[in-house]
């Protein structure tokens, strides 16, 4: 009896961590996704630390090799929905960003030296550097 008790009460949490988001309200299960993240133009000898919903995911100093526009490229595997990155350079200037995540995204990132600030480009394809 108290196995049974004991499997219909984890069957009940899992179907309702399945079913509910953090609101209460009805959700889809969460499904991995792929976002791949290509530190791009105008970086050199940059200290660059990116952040994901707040969770440190890269920290190097960076430059863009200028013949193929990349300075550094990395992934992250991240459940769909909403997320966040952050990026900040030199311990100085940081920017977030927010963005949909329902499949594999590339978000492409350069720094803008005249405006002092990152250009964020996403993609559905990963970004083809020659």
């Amino acid at each position: 009896m108290k196995y049974f008790v004991f499997s219909a009460l984890l069957l009940i949490g899992t179907a309702s961590l399945i079913s509910c988001d953090k609101n209460g309200a009805g959700a889809q299960p969460l499904v991995p996704a792929t976002l791949g993240v290509h530190l791009q133009g105008g970086f050199e000898s940059d200290w660059v630390v990116v952040s994901i919903n707040d969770v440190g995911a890269f920290q190097d100093t960076i430059s863009t090799f200028n013949v193929l526009g990349v300075a550094s490229v990395f992934e992250a595997k991240l459940s769909t929905g909403e997320h966040s990155i952050t990026v900040q350079m030199n311990e100085a200037l940081a920017q977030t960003e927010s963005f949909p995540l329902t499949d594999s995204l590339f978000i492409g990132i350069s720094y803008n030296m005249d405006m002092e600030v990152f250009d964020f480009v996403y993609s559905d394809e990963a970004f083809i550097y020659d």
